[in-house]
Protein backbone atom coordinates (compact mmCIF):
# COMPACT_ATOMS: atom_id res chain seq x y z
CA UNK A 1 0.00 0.00 0.00
CA UNK A 2 1.43 3.58 -1.24
CA UNK A 3 0.58 6.27 1.42
CA UNK A 4 0.94 9.63 0.81
CA UNK A 5 3.34 10.37 3.56
CA UNK A 6 2.66 14.11 3.88
CA UNK A 7 -1.13 13.03 4.14
CA UNK A 8 -0.31 10.72 6.92
CA UNK A 9 1.91 13.44 9.02
CA UNK A 10 -1.10 16.02 8.57
CA UNK A 11 -3.26 13.26 10.44
CA UNK A 12 -0.73 12.17 12.95
CA UNK A 13 -0.02 15.83 13.88
CA UNK A 14 -3.86 16.31 13.73
CA UNK A 15 -4.13 13.23 16.09
CA UNK A 16 -2.06 14.89 18.39
CA UNK A 17 -3.67 17.99 19.04
CA UNK A 18 -2.34 20.22 16.49
CA UNK A 19 0.94 21.93 15.06
CA UNK A 20 0.96 23.77 18.33
CA UNK A 21 0.68 21.25 20.51
CA UNK A 22 3.28 18.79 18.38
CA UNK A 23 5.69 21.85 18.57
CA UNK A 24 5.56 22.33 22.33
CA UNK A 25 6.21 19.08 22.95
CA UNK A 26 9.10 18.56 20.28
CA UNK A 27 10.93 21.59 22.26
CA UNK A 28 10.10 20.36 25.31
CA UNK A 29 11.90 16.78 24.37
CA UNK A 30 14.69 18.89 23.20
CA UNK A 31 15.56 20.56 26.85
CA UNK A 32 15.02 16.62 27.91
CA UNK A 33 17.46 15.10 25.82
CA UNK A 34 20.12 18.15 26.20
CA UNK A 35 19.22 17.93 29.87
CA UNK A 36 20.05 14.01 29.58
CA UNK A 37 23.27 15.19 27.67
CA UNK A 38 24.43 17.22 30.33
CA UNK A 39 24.82 20.43 28.55
CA UNK A 40 24.58 23.26 30.24
CA UNK A 41 21.89 26.47 30.45
CA UNK A 42 24.11 28.64 28.17
CA UNK A 43 24.84 25.83 25.74
CA UNK A 44 20.54 25.55 25.40
CA UNK A 45 20.02 28.42 25.01
CA UNK A 46 22.51 28.81 21.65
CA UNK A 47 20.83 25.53 20.42
CA UNK A 48 17.55 27.23 20.82
CA UNK A 49 18.67 30.33 18.67
CA UNK A 50 20.74 28.17 15.99
CA UNK A 51 17.02 26.04 15.72
CA UNK A 52 14.55 29.18 16.12
CA UNK A 53 12.76 28.35 19.20
CA UNK A 54 14.49 30.87 21.41
CA UNK A 55 10.87 32.62 22.18
CA UNK A 56 9.57 29.54 23.41
CA UNK A 57 12.49 29.16 26.02
CA UNK A 58 12.74 32.79 26.83
CA UNK A 59 9.22 31.90 28.26
CA UNK A 60 10.09 29.38 30.47
CA UNK A 61 11.14 29.85 34.23
CA UNK A 62 13.27 27.47 35.80
CA UNK A 63 10.46 26.07 37.68
CA UNK A 64 9.03 25.21 34.15
CA UNK A 65 12.55 23.63 32.76
CA UNK A 66 12.28 21.30 36.05
CA UNK A 67 8.49 20.25 35.62
CA UNK A 68 9.73 19.94 31.83
CA UNK A 69 12.20 17.33 33.03
CA UNK A 70 10.68 15.92 35.97
CA UNK A 71 7.61 15.03 33.94
CA UNK A 72 10.16 13.35 31.30
CA UNK A 73 12.26 11.90 33.07
CA UNK A 74 11.04 8.22 33.44
CA UNK A 75 11.39 7.94 36.98
CA UNK A 76 15.41 8.65 36.94
CA UNK A 77 16.50 12.24 38.86
CA UNK A 78 16.33 14.86 36.40
CA UNK A 79 19.19 16.90 35.75
CA UNK A 80 20.19 19.99 34.14
CA UNK A 81 24.23 20.75 34.80
CA UNK A 82 22.45 23.37 38.03
CA UNK A 83 20.47 25.05 35.85
CA UNK A 84 17.54 23.31 37.38
CA UNK A 85 18.56 25.02 40.35
CA UNK A 86 18.93 28.68 41.78
CA UNK A 87 22.12 28.37 42.54
CA UNK A 88 23.30 27.99 38.51
CA UNK A 89 25.40 30.57 38.70
CA UNK A 90 27.71 28.61 40.90
CA UNK A 91 30.56 27.09 39.48
CA UNK A 92 30.96 23.36 39.29
CA UNK A 93 32.86 22.10 42.28
CA UNK A 94 36.62 21.30 42.38
CA UNK A 95 38.23 18.19 43.54
CA UNK A 96 40.16 19.28 47.26
CA UNK A 97 43.78 20.35 46.72
CA UNK A 98 46.29 17.67 47.75
CA UNK A 99 48.89 19.26 50.53
CA UNK A 100 51.95 19.38 47.71
CA UNK A 101 49.18 21.51 45.57
CA UNK A 102 48.72 23.65 48.79
CA UNK A 103 52.34 24.13 49.26
CA UNK A 104 53.26 25.00 45.89
CA UNK A 105 50.70 27.71 45.96
CA UNK A 106 51.40 28.73 48.94
CA UNK A 107 55.24 29.10 47.79
CA UNK A 108 53.77 30.83 44.64
CA UNK A 109 51.70 33.38 46.82
CA UNK A 110 54.86 34.17 48.77
CA UNK A 111 57.14 34.37 46.14
CA UNK A 112 55.09 36.54 43.92
CA UNK A 113 54.56 38.82 47.47
CA UNK A 114 58.05 39.37 48.21
CA UNK A 115 58.96 41.00 44.81
CA UNK A 116 55.94 42.73 45.19
CA UNK A 117 54.52 43.64 48.05
CA UNK A 118 51.24 45.17 48.97
CA UNK A 119 49.24 43.48 46.20
CA UNK A 120 45.58 42.91 46.14
CA UNK A 121 43.66 39.52 45.52
CA UNK A 122 42.46 40.25 41.90
CA UNK A 123 46.68 40.48 40.84
CA UNK A 124 47.37 37.71 43.38
CA UNK A 125 44.87 35.86 41.74
CA UNK A 126 45.74 36.24 38.18
CA UNK A 127 49.44 35.45 38.79
CA UNK A 128 49.12 32.14 40.96
CA UNK A 129 46.17 31.26 38.30
CA UNK A 130 43.17 30.90 40.72
CA UNK A 131 39.88 32.58 41.52
CA UNK A 132 39.71 35.52 43.93
CA UNK A 133 37.19 33.42 46.14
CA UNK A 134 39.67 30.69 46.76
CA UNK A 135 42.43 32.43 46.77
CA UNK A 136 41.48 34.12 49.75
CA UNK A 137 41.43 31.05 51.95
CA UNK A 138 44.71 30.89 51.24
CA UNK A 139 45.84 34.22 51.86
CA UNK A 140 43.96 33.89 55.28
CA UNK A 141 45.31 30.50 55.87
CA UNK A 142 49.17 32.80 55.25
CA UNK A 143 47.87 35.47 57.64
CA UNK A 144 46.66 33.22 60.29
CA UNK A 145 50.07 31.35 60.43
CA UNK A 146 52.12 34.22 61.19
CA UNK A 147 53.40 34.19 57.03
CA UNK A 148 51.48 37.24 55.69
CA UNK A 149 50.28 40.55 57.07
CA UNK A 150 47.32 42.48 55.47
CA UNK A 151 46.28 46.58 55.61
CA UNK A 152 43.02 47.44 54.55
CA UNK A 153 39.43 46.22 54.21
CA UNK A 154 37.37 44.49 51.96
CA UNK A 155 38.03 44.63 48.16
CA UNK A 156 41.09 47.19 49.38
CA UNK A 157 42.58 44.67 51.58
CA UNK A 158 46.46 43.93 50.53
CA UNK A 159 49.02 41.90 51.23
CA UNK A 160 52.95 41.47 51.86
CA UNK A 161 55.33 38.76 53.31
CA UNK A 162 56.17 39.72 57.14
Amino acid sequence: MDVDKQALLDFMVEKLGGEDAVMLEFRENRICEAAASGKTLGQLFDEATNEGWIDHFKRLKVSGLVKIIERNSNGSKPRLNAAATASASKPERRPRMTSEEKKALHSSIVDHLTKKPWTGVGEISKVVGLDTRRLGLHLRQLKNDGILESKGESRRTTYAVK
